[in-house]
């Protein structure tokens, strides 16, 4: 598959795949073919819909295990199975209440909605991840706490949609 070939209506492979940080560590960041398959249900199922209601980017998508590695992202991301996205908009608060109107109004469906840092009125950006197996519908909301060691980590809490 080419980086300019349609993984759905609206988005490339390249789409998906690209990533600053991997070009310049000189990381490959190509999927494998279960994961091309994961990529284009996340970009078919959730991107495609969002994008009818509001123009967002895309900050990070599929990520290889070394490019994760790279970045440190969590060992079991849905990054690195493709089916995972983090998008941004200049009004992230609006965002986030597109995605809820497309779930209350059953036009989308996903495995997890993170509201990403922020505060009580945005998140920096929001992640969302689908899986083609099972969706857990979960919403939460990524902080930064100290752990019981008085380190500080990144602690994902349940809110409500």
């Amino acid at each position: 598959m080419e980086l300019t070939d349609k993984i759905s209506e609206y988005y490339t492979l390249r789409d998906a795949v690209f990533s600053p940080t991997a070009i310049r560590a000189q990381i490959s960041n190509l999927p494998t073919p279960e994961h091309l398959e994961n990529i284009k249900a996340v970009a078919t199922e959730v991107l495609d819909k969002i994008c009818l209601l509001h123009s967002f980017k895309i900050n990070s998508f599929y990520r290889s295990r070394a490019l994760n590695s790279h970045v440190k992202g969590a060992l079991h991301s849905q990054h690195l199975k493709g089916e995972a996205v983090d998008i941004d908009s200049s009004h992230n608060a609006r965002l986030w209440q597109e995605i809820k109107h497309l779930y209350d109004t059953k036009q989308i469906d996903f495995d997890q909605l993170i509201w990403e840092f922020g505060d009580d009125n945005a998140p920096d950006w929001i992640h969302i991840s689908y899986s083609r197996k099972k969706n857990r519908r979960q919403v939460l909301r990524a902080v930064k706490a100290p752990n019981r060691l008085g380190k500080v980590v990144t602690v994902y809490k349940p809110i409500e949609l």
